[in-house]
């Protein structure tokens, strides 16, 4: 009850505070003594109301006021009790905060007020170590870890209580900041401690919300011994406090477990977790266990680390208590053994380890089946986690079950021991000393678990070596035995067969457990044998790769430990196991029998070869490749054991199936036949392949197998070569209905050709296709299109090809047409495999081929090719000339376009119609490119030639064709110009193009070009336009085009002044233009007394003018030309065409004697063999019918002359218009001239009667045929 004066206290608290800072001493000691009085009987609530006054005193900038409110503050230390553990949380780190202050009164008085605080102390081992605390508390950084020192061995024996804890807290609290690992060490521990030791467990309380977080910092520390007692000190304080007083530490703890950081924070919140749940008890497990395997199995590896972490402490927090939840408990680690992580298969094997030691001896019979299936296990890391576990499970049982001296212990007097141990460490014994002794025992274990941890947990074979000396010499697999019973033979079974499993880990494992248990290997062996064969055949039949492999290794060494004695039982029963239906069983089998080979001796082999024979050759021919594959290996290792007699018996079976008639039979002896070649390819080859050669034909079922076994046998297929190869050439050359397969067995062997043994192939290339044989040469080209695109990368086939387009296009105008089409075949394959740069490269090669193929006496005849007279055989040559049009030089550009002419030439052209536009394209892309004139006359003879033969094709591209040739025709090189024209021709004779474009161009080229040759080329262009298709050229165009050419007929230059005359001669059919202002310039040069270059005109303008012309012109006319009439005059057939003209339109005007000069020149010409059928020939029979038509009296001197020469002219044969012009005259002579009178011979006068009769003959084409030999006059000049 509080006392009356209580609520007086607070209003002279002032005065009592000004009487501790008075000047007289009696004052001082008369207001401690009252502090002290009101201080002992104050209640709970007195506190409350003073202690915040007092501490708000403390931050006063007085130090008078603050030592006066330490010195009342001190006082408080003799409330009582309740009151006392009340007020020291808050009046105790105020105290400690004032021993740092500035003024040494302050310090002095918090020191004094500590001192009075520590001397109220109960408990007192505290009591006695009162100065080393205060010590800690005015030094901290020196003195904490001695205070903890002293602390930490002392031997308390009665509770602490409010002040101690008080003074002890803050030392506490320092150190588990500290960065020494073993202060901190020290803290927790003494933290742990404490919580057993309170007199009232609410004292803590007050610190619990700053001491808490400060250990949940110290259980994620690096170090595992912090973690380790700082998990120690949480257990500790929820034992002694409840859990009730730390509601959020588990779901903290359980979520740590799942930080996705460093290992450290899940190891130490496993650890702290698992010593909570140890101070709660097994109830508190229950609760959590579901949620804790449930995590086990977590998507998140860091997650399933740190809730497995939780078996590795929970067996150490619980002591046998763990012992009933291990059957919900292996499973996950078992799992976890062999989890995908790291991290996840180490905290496994560690938990499986501890749960090994600690509970291997009392929960034997739980532990062995759930390792023993590990060992079982498809997963390597849990067999190799199962092995580590077991032996360390049996080395423990079977060491504790052996004393130093004595009988070996049985399995009841091992499980009495264990109930001992267990009800000594739950008893609780009440004597200091002991409890002392426990701690050290704990700190002890503790420390062994943390050494266990870090060094994987497991025991070496030093270590089971050293536990096996240490004890009597019982066996252990004895002592095991009595131990376990029979299934202690199951498990050694298991660790031999192990010894040979397919990981090394594991071998060496298996080896280390099998030395630490077994020390006579052979006698154990001999003892376990008919366990281990039967899990040997279960193992093998197994569906389990890996568990297949493992028992035929480890069958294997059986039989190079114990031989003869286990092979008459093994064999008998493997050959059954080949009679299983179920593909593992048979393949595990084969396995075995692998193996048993292996490791049995030569004689033992040759002993049971009778057995082995059948058994392998049923395994090289079952349906199962897997089975096939390993008997053929088993099959191998026979060879090596018994030799050569073997293989032939296995050989000539399977050959034997070959040639049966049954599909399936014939399947798996091919099968079978592939892998033993596959192993012993040399062997069976050499039995093989002689056999397959004895045939002039290959047969179906050799070529399939020669397909497989090429593939398998490697290099050593390439020494027969030789044989091979002759009878596939006669095999393909034949129309064989296995042909598919013929070929793939001849790509096959070609696929495996190497350098050393491609020239052989090339050889018989080169013999196949010379050969007389049609089916030789057909097969050799078939040879080659299998050759093509199917040899090795690494093989230098590039040399060859050259060889191989020459012998293979040679067969392109083979009498055969089998031949021929293998031939264009096997080219479009060697096309197919090349590069664009190769095809570029090979040009030439393929080219001069092609020539020397045409140039040979084939059906074809000397200018076609029989095989491009097939669809498609273009195909293979083709692209080497385009793409030189595409990517090759200007020089190589002309070879490739002289060379498509060629090939243009060589082909039917009902076969180019689909190449055209693939030919015409690039050669018109690239004829405007920068490049030589020959290289550009080359392209355009070639599109002459493609005109030629392209028929409808090539409608898409006339424009561009006639655009093409009119810049040649307008081209500085006369070559060019000459191409161009023929081209024109050729595109105006085969096709329909639009000729007033043509000639709208040809004519704006005239106007802007000043070149006289090109002028002259051009006229000729536009003459034979209008020659052709005159009839389609419009008067608007014809007018325009002669007007330009009308102002041209004057020219120094002759053959423009002829061209020009040409041109107007042409215009004159198609248009009505009037030519008087050209005829007046002529003429009026003629007239000027100068050199007559006006007559080159006169020839032209005569055709349309001639009747226009005056006397006086005529005159003129005639003084002009009678000087030229001389038979080596240049001009004289211009002349004398003129003077014909004259005499045709105005003989009146033309003097008799002129007449006579004429007549007389015509003589000549007429009877001058070398001029028949020259221009100079025609123009003298035309000026000849003009004189008998017109001037009759002028021939009469030399009628008879030019009689006898006209009738010598009929016997020579002429075109049909020279014929014309001889009828045109002897018609004119016989109506115009009196020949009796003049005495012509009567047989000459009936000769020409007849003649003059074919005067209709006359044809319409002269004027055509004249401008086209002009234009070849022109052409070759």
């Amino acid at each position: 009850r509080a006392p009356f004066w209580e609520p007086y206290f607070v209003p002279i608290i002032d005065i009592v505070l000004a009487g501790f800072g008075d000047q007289n001493n009696d004052v001082k000691m008369a207001a401690s003594d009252a502090s002290k009085a009101l201080m002992k009987s104050m209640s709970d609530h007195g506190v409350r109301q003073v202690l915040p006054i007092l501490l708000e005193f403390l931050d006063d900038s007085n130090w008078r006021t603050k030592c006066t409110a330490i010195e009342l503050l001190g006082s408080m230390a003799y409330c009582s009790a309740k009151q006392l553990a009340a007020c020291l949380p808050s009046i105790i780190p105020k105290l400690i905060s004032c021993l740092a202050d500035s003024h040494a009164k302050v310090s002095a008085t918090a020191f004094a007020s500590l001192r009075r605080v520590g001397g109220v102390v109960q408990n007192q081992e505290i009591a006695h170590h009162v100065e080393v605390l205060l010590k800690a508390l005015e030094n901290p950084s020196a003195e904490t870890d001695n205070a903890l020192e002293a602390l930490l061995f002392t031997r308390f024996c009665t509770s602490v209580d409010a002040p101690a804890l008080a003074l002890i807290y803050p030392i506490l609290y320092r150190g588990l900041r500290e960065r020494v690992t073993s202060t901190k060490m020290k803290a927790a521990q003494i933290i742990g401690s404490l919580s057993q030791l309170l007199t009232d467990p609410n004292v803590m309380v007050p610190y619990l919300k700053e001491l808490v977080p400060q250990l949940k910092v110290a259980l994620v520390d690096p170090i595992p011994e912090v973690r380790a007692t700082s998990s120690k000190a949480v257990g500790a304080l929820v034992k002694g406090m409840g859990e009730s007083r730390f509601h959020s530490l588990i779901p903290w703890l359980m979520e740590s477990l799942k930080t996705e950081g460093a290992g450290v924070e899940r190891a130490g919140a496993a650890q702290a977790l698992c010593e909570v749940i140890g101070a709660l008890g097994v109830g508190r497990l229950e609760t959590l266990l579901p949620d804790i395997l449930a995590n086990c199995m977590h998507p998140k590896a860091h997650v399933r680390e740190g809730y497995i972490q939780l078996f590795v402490f929970l067996p150490h927090a619980l002591a046998q208590q763990f012992q009933p939840y291990l059957q919900r408990v292996l499973p996950r680690v078992l799992d976890g053994l062999a989890d995908e992580a790291e991290i996840v298969r180490t905290v496994s094997l560690r938990s499986g380890q501890i749960i090994v030691k600690n509970y291997g001896q009392q929960c034997l019979g739980l532990l062995l089946p759930k390792l023993e299936d590990g060992l079982f296990s498809d997963n390597w890391r849990i067999r190799h986690s199962s092995l580590l576990l077991i032996g360390d499970l049996l080395m423990r049982v079977a060491t504790a079950a052996m004393p130093k001296k004595g009988k070996v212990k049985t399995k009841a007097q091992l499980a009495e021991e264990a109930e001992d141990a267990e009800e000594e460490e739950e008893e609780e014994d009440e004597d200091e000393e002991e409890e002392e002794d426990e701690d050290k025992e704990g700190e002890e274990g503790e420390g062994e678990d943390a050494d266990f941890l870090s060094q994987g947990g497991g025991m070496s074979l030093q270590d089971m070596k050293r536990m096996r000396s240490d004890r009597t010499a019982n066996s252990i697999v004895e002592t095991l035995r009595n131990l376990v019973g029979d299934p202690i033979e199951k498990i050694l079974a298991v660790i031999y067969m192990i010894r040979s499993d397919v990981q090394v880990m594991v071998r060496s494992e298996a080896n280390t457990v099998w030395k630490a248990l077994v020390d006579n290997t052979p006698a154990l062996l001999r003892r376990i044998l008919p366990r281990l064969t039967r899990m040997l055949q279960a193992s093998l039949a197994s569906g389990e790769c890996d568990r297949r492999q493992v028992a035929g290794r480890a069958l294997g060494d059986l039989v190079g430990k114990l031989g003869e004695a286990v092979l008459p039982t093994l064999i008998p029963e493997l050959q059954n196991g080949l009679e299983s239906d179920e593909v593992a069983v048979r393949h595990g089998v084969t396995l075995g029998f692998t193996e048993l080979l292996q490791a049995a001796s030569r004689s033992q082999l040759q002993g049971h070869a009778d057995a082995l024979v059948p058994a392998i050759l049923k395994g090289i021919c079952d349906e199962d490749e897997a089975v096939r594959e390993t008997a053929a290996y088993a099959f191998d290792q026979l060879f090596k054991g018994v030799g050569g007699n073997c293989v032939e018996d296995v050989v000539m079976q399977l050959v034997r199936k070959l040639e049966s008639d049954d599909e399936d039979v014939k399947e798996t002896g091919l099968s079978g036949l592939t892998q033993i070649i596959a192993v012993r390819p040399k062997v069976v080859l050499g039995l093989i392949i002689p056999k397959m050669c004895k045939q002039d034909l290959f047969s179906e079922t050799y070529a399939r197998a020669l397909t497989q076994i090429a593939n398998v046998s490697g290099d050593v297929m390439t020494f027969y070569i030789p044989q091979l190869l002759p009878v596939l050439v006669v095999s393909m050359g034949h129309d064989l209905d296995y042909m598919e397969h013929v070929k793939a067995a001849t790509i096959s062997l070609i696929s495996i050709l190497d350098d050393e043994s491609l020239p052989m192939a090339v050889s018989e290339i080169k013999t196949s296709i010379q050969s007389a044989n049609a089916a030789v040469r057909r097969g050799g080209a078939a040879l080659v299109g299998c050759m093509c695109g199917n040899i090795d990368e690494d093989v230098d086939f590039e040399e060859t090809i050259p060889t191989l387009i020459q012998n293979t296009v040679r067969l392109f105008d083979d009498k055969e047409e089998s031949v021929r089409v293998e031939a264009v075949s096997a080219m479009k394959a060697i096309t197919d495999s090349l590069s664009k740069e190769d095809q570029l490269e090979l040009l030439s090669t393929v080219h001069s081929a092609i020539m020397v193929s045409a140039t040979s006496v084939g059906v074809g005849g000397a200018k076609k090719i029989a095989a491009f007279a097939k669809p498609k055989a273009l195909d293979p040559v083709l692209p080497y000339y385009i793409k030189t049009f595409t990517s090759g030089t200007p020089e190589a550009k002309e070879i490739a376009a002289r060379g498509l002419g060629e090939l243009i030439e060589l082909t039917p052209s009902d076969q180019l119609g689909k190449y055209i536009p693939t030919m015409i394209g690039p050669l018109l892309r690239i004829i405007n490119e920068k490049m030589p004139p020959t290289s550009r006359q080359a392209i355009l003879q070639t599109l002459c030639l493609i005109i030629e033969n392209g028929g409808i094709m090539l409608k898409a591209f006339l424009p561009q064709l006639q655009s093409t040739y009119v810049k040649a025709i307008n081209d500085d090189q006369s070559g060019t110009r000459v191409d161009g024209l023929k081209g024109l021709r050729m595109l105006l004779n085969k096709h329909e193009p639009r000729v007033d474009s043509i000639l709208s161009e040809l004519n704006n080229q005239l106007k802007t070009q000043r070149i006289p040759n090109i002028m002259a080329a051009l006229m000729r262009g536009i003459t034979l336009l209008l020659v052709k298709k005159g009839a389609k050229v419009s008067e608007t165009v014809a007018s325009t085009v002669a007007g330009n050419i009308a102002s041209l007929c004057i020219s120094e230059e002759r053959h423009f002044r002829i061209a020009a005359g040409k041109c107007i001669r042409a215009l004159s059919s198609v248009t009505s233009s009037d030519f008087d202002e050209a005829v007046e310039e002529v003429l009026e040069e003629i007239s000027s007394g100068k050199k007559p270059t006006g007559l080159s005109g006169v020839a032209g303008l005569l055709q349309v003018c001639a009747q226009k012309l005056s006397s006086g012109h005529v005159s003129q006319l005639v003084g002009a030309c009678l000087p030229t009439l001389k038979m080596d005059d240049p001009d004289c057939l211009l002349a004398l065409r003129a003077l014909q003209k004259a005499a045709e339109f105005h003989p009146e005007s033309m003097p008799f004697d002129v007449a006579q000069k004429c007549s007389k020149f015509t003589n000549v010409i007429l009877n001058d063999a070398s001029q028949h059928g020259t221009r100079l020939d025609r123009v003298a029979l035309a000026m000849l019918a003009s004189l008998a038509k017109n001037m009759p009296k002028a021939l009469s001197a030399d009628i008879g002359k030019i009689i006898a020469g006209l009738l010598q002219k009929v016997t020579a044969k002429g075109d049909p218009t020279y014929s014309a012009k001889l009828s045109t005259c002897f018609h004119h002579i016989q109506e115009n001239c009196d020949l009796v009178a003049l005495k012509v011979p009567k047989v000459h006068i009936t000769n020409i009667k007849q003649h003059a009769a074919d005067q209709a003959a006359k044809a319409a084409e002269e004027t055509e045929l004249e401008e086209e030999q002009a234009l070849y006059d022109y052409e070759n000049r």
